[in-house]
């Protein structure tokens, strides 16, 4: 392959791996938590930096962790009437059929229970081209600040 052509398979690859992100935010703020956890590997994960929050390993855990907890008006932090994703500045590594990325969020909301504010943090995620689709391999979501919207 010349240069022309490994630029060309690296744009793909890149822009793929930006619309997994997008499809990602987009299946959560739309509570598709089904379409959401088959975003992932077989073997993929997904954690976050919040004390209560366990490592859930493939589609099936991915998906109960998102039912049971993202929609439950009685879990903390959780219970989504509705959320906003935006995903900006992504680094994005690539080598070969793997690859890192790194993006910060935005996240507006709304719980059940009426209260509704902002999450801001990060994203740190491996990825995996598994029968050349991009999947994530892992992802670690990272609050790095929070606070709530009086009513108006």
């Amino acid at each position: 392959m010349d240069s022309t052509e490994t630029a060309v398979h690296e744009l793909l690859d890149y822009r793929a791996i930006e619309t997994l992100r997008y499809r990602y935010c987009q299946h959560v703020d739309r509570h598709e938590y089904r379409a959401w956890a088959d975003l992932f590997a077989p073997d993929g994960t997904f954690t976050s930096d919040l004390p209560d929050r366990e490592v859930y390993t493939g589609p099936d855990e991915i998906y109960a962790f998102a039912r049971d907890v993202l929609d439950n008006p009685e879990a903390p932090n959780a219970g989504y009437r509705y959320s906003t994703h935006i995903a900006v500045n992504p680094v994005i590594e690539l080598s070969g059929d793997e690859a890192t990325g790194h993006w910060y969020f935005f996240l507006r909301y709304a719980l059940e229970n009426g209260t509704s504010g902002f999450k801001h943090g990060h994203y740190d995620e491996t990825y995996q081209r598994i029968d050349n689709e991009w999947m994530f391999g892992s992802v670690r979501v990272g609050f790095d600040s929070a606070g709530t919207f009086e009513q108006v």
